[in-house]
């Protein structure tokens, strides 16, 4: 086991904590607007929390690489690095939907590249998880995955049951920002809807995935998502006994599948248009 892993938890716990709390209070208020690219939003909110975030990990661990939406990469001298989002589901938060969450989740390093899918841009290739964090400040959940498979919400153990029937199981799509993702989610869309009991796009990658972890979703499908979207729920999925299928199909963009393990022939047989 990881000595620092306790450590970690912790560190991550209490970053999302202090994020939250703006959040929250952020929350129905009027925002100041950094940026509105196509189908997206940016929000000071989210700079600020974001700071409170890795200025909690600093404290921690200085000396650890960080990857986070806002401000990019921050390279570090430890064989670790934290994946951030600060505010995942912006547009939602704006728009006054209580659907969005923080997303945390703190890697090893690996030099060598060892099972790795993704580089940083020092070189260096991300390994296995250590922790993972997902706090939905809105509904007081707090979702953490460690990388010696423990997964809980608010302290309670989740175990994903098993289901083996598309029919019997919600999925989650989400459509994205960027226009080839668009496209496939469309095409993909119809394929769904046959057979799931229903389909949905609920907003907040992160907190859609760490649904599946809670057996409240079946599945969830992106294409062109970007890792901290889903690196802290990914780990939390894995944890609880979950599938995560990512693939980065070009330099940061990714296609994810989060996934009961029962559905999951289907769904990639589905996915794969």
């Amino acid at each position: 086991m990881n000595q620092l892993a306790p450590q970690m938890r912790k560190a991550a716990i209490d970053a999302a904590a202090a994020a939250g709390v703006l959040i929250r209070e952020g929350f129905g208020r009027h925002q100041e607007v950094d940026g509105r690219p196509a189908h997206d939003l940016k929000l000071s909110l989210d700079r600020q929390c974001e700071e409170k975030i890795i200025g909690v990990i600093r404290r921690s661990f200085p000396d650890h690489a960080v990857l986070s939406e806002e401000k990019g990469y921050e390279p570090g001298r430890e064989p670790y690095v934290w994946i951030v989002d600060p505010l995942d589901g912006t547009v939602n938060f704006f728009h006054g939907l209580p659907h969005f969450c923080t997303s945390i989740a703190c890697h090893e390093l690996d030099p060598q590249g060892n099972g790795s899918t993704s580089s940083l841009p020092d070189g260096r290739r991300i390994g296995e998880a250590c922790v993972g964090v997902v706090l939905d400040p809105m509904h007081d959940e707090l979702f953490v995955g460690t990388g010696d498979g423990q997964a809980t919400v608010n302290g309670r153990p989740l175990t994903i049951a098993p289901v083996a029937d598309l029919a019997e199981a919600i999925v989650v799509v989400s459509f994205g920002v960027r226009d080839d993702s668009i496209p496939y989610m469309t095409k993909l869309l119809p394929r769904l809807t046959e057979e799931a009991r229903k389909v949905r796009s609920l907003g907040s990658t992160a907190l859609d995935v760490a649904q599946v972890a809670a057996g409240r979703i079946g599945a969830f499908i992106q294409r062109g998502t970007n890792l901290w979207d889903f690196a802290g729920a990914a780990a939390v999925v894995r944890a609880a006994g979950g599938i995560v299928d990512a693939q980065e199909f070009a330099p940061g963009r990714w296609r994810i599948i989060a996934c009961n393990p029962g559905l999951y022939p289907r769904i990639k047989e589905l996915a794969a248009l």
